[in-house]
């Protein structure tokens, strides 16, 4: 398992998430994504007219030495994991989502566990037969989350949520959660609101932040 490379995540599953908090009015202005490229690049040709001042270069020639400094960092950068996207590659443990789409279910289980391990939850496996829907019981911060995981092909189904609900009851969690690589039905997402214990749904596009969805 350990032996996966990884690579960005993504996958044709189409985004089915529980709904988080709203976003606020003018997050998302028109010129929004113009932002980073433009603060970028005010910020290289700020670079290289202080290139150009301390070395006493022509400022073409302080711009391609900036430039080709910056690629340099950058292709450090990803090549040693420190970007974005290496963050969140070192957060699935070297798994890509295809490569959660081939685990077994028990092997999907133990990723999870694996997971919340490395996040400071005390994870408890419940018996393989007899689980009363709960597949794992992670506990941190006081909060006791009996969690079902589900390694499926097609969403996950309110069926699901119905049985993690009662396993909780039963295993005296607080919070509840089912945890899949791939999304969830609409019935699933009415089932899980208003539920006792509190049913937070974590599909495809959430796994990289499944510690902080659990105990928020």
């Amino acid at each position: 398992m350990a032996g996966c490379t990884i690579c960005a995540l993504g996958g044709p599953h189409k985004k089915e998430m529980r709904k988080g908090t709203p976003a606020r009015r003018g997050d998302r202005s028109v010129t929004a994504p113009l932002r980073t490229p433009l603060l970028t690049l005010a910020a290289a040709v700020l670079l290289a007219a202080l290139v150009a001042d301390r070395t006493g270069l022509p400022f073409p020639r302080a711009a391609a030495v900036t430039l080709i400094a910056l690629l340099g960092v950058m292709v450090l950068g990803r090549f040693l994991g420190l970007d974005a996207r290496g963050r969140r590659r070192r957060r699935f443990l070297g798994f890509r989502l295809r490569d959660l789409d081939r685990l077994s279910g028990i092997e999907f289980e133990d990723w999870i566990a694996h997971v919340l391990e490395r996040a400071g939850f005390r994870v408890t496996r419940t018996p393989r037969s007899g689980d009363f829907g709960v597949d794992l019981v992670a506990v941190r911060d006081g909060h006791r989350v009996g969690i079902e995981a589900k390694r499926r092909s097609s969403p996950v189904s309110n069926d699901v949520v119905r049985s993690v609900v009662a396993g909780c009851q039963y295993h005296r969690c607080d919070r509840a959660a089912v945890v899949t690589q791939s999304s969830f039905t609409r019935t699933a997402h009415r089932q899980a609101t208003g539920a006792d214990p509190e049913v937070v749904l974590i599909g495809r596009d959430d796994l990289d932040r499944l510690p902080e969805l659990l105990i928020p």
